[in-house]
């Protein structure tokens, strides 16, 4: 399978540099620069990561066009694309009805995006977007159930849907999921850190073994990211993880 980056390269060539900070402003996704490309004499450049808006902005320049140029062509087009794009912000009462008895419409749902995935009963729905956060000194990381502000800070989080509840785990800072899907027995995302593979189960004992109430320090989110696939074991629930 495919991820991401290999569909971009096949389009626009190697990838040759990739950077995410511009004057030391953070921006919220990554500028890819391609070696060679569709159009001679000319640089091609990429977003990747905007998860939340299921896009990408690409466009190639002449050779010696400035960086920074790209990089504000970028910003401005995705600031203009979240404040359009929400469709991955469902209520939650219509994704529980969409789990409940409308599958045919489920599928057409999930079909939308790479970074949406159910299961084959249809009763588990995997939502990877991101949530606008913020970090509070000696507290840690917090995230709010809305799409990113205009000039906020994205974190990506893992959102899991069954027909009576949902629940959410962040993503480490580290980490990018790309994609997921339903292999017929596991949920199977696609990162950078490789692939990762979690059952519904162990998935739903991961998110209420991390819950705490309060904010989480980087360290904190990767160990509770790693429950997915038992790479860091279970605290509360270790007994119900098989």
């Amino acid at each position: 399978m495919k991820n991401i980056t290999d569909h971009l390269e096949e389009y626009f060539g190697k990838i040759g540099v990739a950077w995410k900070d511009a004057d030391g402003t953070p921006w919220q996704f990554y500028v890819l620069r391609f070696l060679g490309g569709p159009i001679a004499n000319t640089t091609t450049y990429s977003t990747l990561g905007l998860s939340d808006v299921r896009r990408h902005v690409a466009f190639s320049g002449f050779n010696g066009s400035p960086v920074a140029a790209a990089g504000e062509l970028f910003r401005s087009a995705t600031k203009r694309m979240r404040r359009t794009v929400h469709s991955d912000w469902l209520p939650i009462t219509e994704v529980q009805e969409l789990l409940a008895d409308n599958h045919e419409a489920l599928l057409a749902y999930v079909g939308e995006s790479p970074l949406w995935a159910v299961n084959a009963d249809h009763d588990f729905l995997v939502v990877v977007r991101d949530h606008d956060a913020w970090f509070i000194e000696g507290q840690g990381w917090h995230d709010a159930n809305r799409p990113v502000a205009e000039d906020g800070v994205g974190r990506q989080m893992i959102n899991y849907y069954d027909r009576r509840s949902w629940s959410k785990l962040p993503v480490p800072s580290s980490l990018r999921v790309d994609s997921v899907v339903w292999d017929g027995k596991e949920f199977l995302f696609s990162t950078s850190w490789g692939e990762i593979r979690c059952s519904p189960r162990q998935a739903w004992l991961a998110v209420q073994d991390s819950l705490t109430g309060r904010g989480l320090s980087e360290e904190e989110i990767e160990h509770n990211f790693r429950k997915h696939n038992g790479s860091a074991p279970l605290k509360w629930h270790s007994k119900d993880a098989g």
